[in-house]
């Protein structure tokens, strides 16, 4: 008997799915550089523990009233076909606009690129540990 690894999505179930996703069920486990532990939330994975907190405070202060809305993981282009993903913009009462990096730890290249997107852009992002 061979084994079929043509499966179709309908074939698995919608757990296996999800799992899938965030990476619980792989050929070869992926780990984080940084030990980070992917986690889902209402149906979007969050790269760590402490970004998907930060997710569930900011849907607290909305509704609360604190903040209109926020929006998650914002792409901002940079040179060389490189890209920034920004992990929060939030949307005050006042209509300030605020963009949030939640990071664990701080490298050399996501200081770099955060500090070409502030130069490129005109916004201030907001480092949160």
């Amino acid at each position: 008997m061979g084994s079929n690894l043509n499966w179709r999505k309908e074939d698995i179930s919608l757990e296996v799915q999800k799992r899938m996703i965030i990476g619980e069920i792989t050929d070869k486990k992926k780990r984080s550089k940084y030990n980070a532990q992917r986690v889902m939330r209402d149906g979007y994975i969050f790269h760590s523990i402490k970004e998907a907190e930060y997710y569930d405070d900011l849907k607290l202060l909305r509704e609360a009233g604190e903040i209109e809305y926020f929006l998650c993981q914002i792409p901002f282009r940079l040179p060389g076909r490189v890209v920034y993903w920004c992990d929060f913009m939030t949307v005050g009462k006042n209509k300030e606009i605020k963009y949030i990096d939640v990071k664990g730890y701080l490298t050399d290249l996501s200081r770099d690129k955060i500090k070409m997107t502030e130069s490129l852009y005109p916004v201030k992002i907001i480092i949160e540990k």
